[in-house]
This record gives C-alpha cells, sequence and structure tokens, in this order.
C-alpha cells in the first residue's frame, strides 16, 4: 500500500477548527474542538511515531500500520 501525504504549508489548524465547529438552529455556536487541542493531538500523533515529516521534500507522512494493529472499534 502506498501511504498518504501532505504538504506542511497545507497544515491549517485554523480552517480545521472551523470543521469542528457547530451552529444550531438558535445561532449558538459550540466548538467541539479549538485550533489548539487539535495541534496537541497532531503533535501527539507525531510524537507516537503515527505521523512523520520529511525536511528534503516538506512533507508529513502517515504511517500505515497493519490492520491487525488498530481498530476503530474495540476489538
Amino acid at each position: 500500500m502506498q501511504g498518504r501525504r501532505i504538504a506542511k504549508s497545507d497544515i491549517n489548524f485554523s480552517a480545521i477548527e472551523r470543521e469542528f465547529t457547530r451552529t444550531y438552529e438558535d445561532g449558538a455556536v459550540e466548538k467541539v474542538m479549538t485550533r489548539v487541542t487539535i495541534k496537541k493531538y497532531f503533535n501527539n500523533l507525531i510524537e507516537q511515531g503515527l505521523i512523520k515529516y520529511c525536511e528534503i521534500d516538506g512533507y508529513y507522512y502517515l504511517t500505515i500500520l497493519d490492520k491487525e494493529m488498530a481498530n476503530l472499534i474495540e476489538y
């Protein structure tokens, strides 16, 4: 399998925060996750080795896991 990558210049935590913001019918706005929290989770994934940055080409690479290593639903 080929890994996924994203350019460092495309990482925008404020844009991701807007995707995690809900606006209700009564006009109330709720931020499910702030940009600071999103950055914290992103950095945590880097520390765990699940995202790696390559300074040579300026891309972040997602680590490919074996299907036995991770589950979306508890096994």
